[in-house]
């Protein structure tokens, strides 16, 4: 038997443009205090908070491959785009339910 996926958007792609800068204050300290570091989150990805399978939460987003120096990577595929991966952080810290959108 399968669970049904759960998943809520807390910060659709590109939204930090027309974002306030309140709410943008908000979500990088929420981001933080998941242990999120703020430096390696582009402003055009989406963040969204997930069920995982095993019943726990986590934070989907994007993130910025960085050299030992930290230092953003170009992409060894493209060397033209910067390199992304995709991540999962646990949630710790529950965002505010007036964030969520569907």
């Amino acid at each position: 038997m399968t669970t049904a996926h759960v998943s809520h958007v807390i910060m659709l792609a590109n939204s930090w443009k027309t974002m306030s800068e309140v709410r943008r204050t908000e979500i990088r300290r929420w981001l933080a205090m998941n242990g999120v570091r703020n430096r390696d989150v582009p402003i055009d990805t989406a963040v969204s908070i997930e069920e995982r399978p095993d019943g726990s939460w986590a934070i989907r987003y994007t993130s910025l491959v960085l050299d030992d120096t930290g230092r953003v990577m170009t992409d060894p595929a493209d060397p033209d785009l910067i390199w992304q991966r995709e991540r999962l952080t646990p949630l710790t810290i529950d965002p505010p339910v007036h964030w969520y959108q569907t």
